[in-house]
């Protein structure tokens, strides 16, 4: 995906969560993807694919492994939703 379509679809993200954090709920507008790009290397920059974290989840997340939360991050999102 072009860089400008990234930050266009980034844009819609951060509007859908309202720029919270799924985790947490903590302003934010840090973009991160469910399944990370080596997993999903066709459709990793979908929409259905990216979430909001905060600083802290970020962070966090990136220190277990994106691939380890995926499943907690859907979760997050079903609940988010409802």
């Amino acid at each position: 995906m072009k860089d400008n379509n990234v930050e266009l679809l980034k844009e819609k993200v951060r509007s859908h969560y309202k720029e919270r954090c799924v985790l947490c709920g903590s302003r934010s507008r840090i973009v991160h993807e469910i399944d990370p790009k080596s997993k999903r290397p066709e459709d990793w920059s979908e929409f259905s694919n990216m979430v909001i974290l905060c600083a802290e989840h970020h962070e966090w997340v990136h220190t277990v492994g994106t691939a380890k939360c995926a499943d907690m991050l859907r979760a997050a999102v079903n609940r988010s939703s409802k």
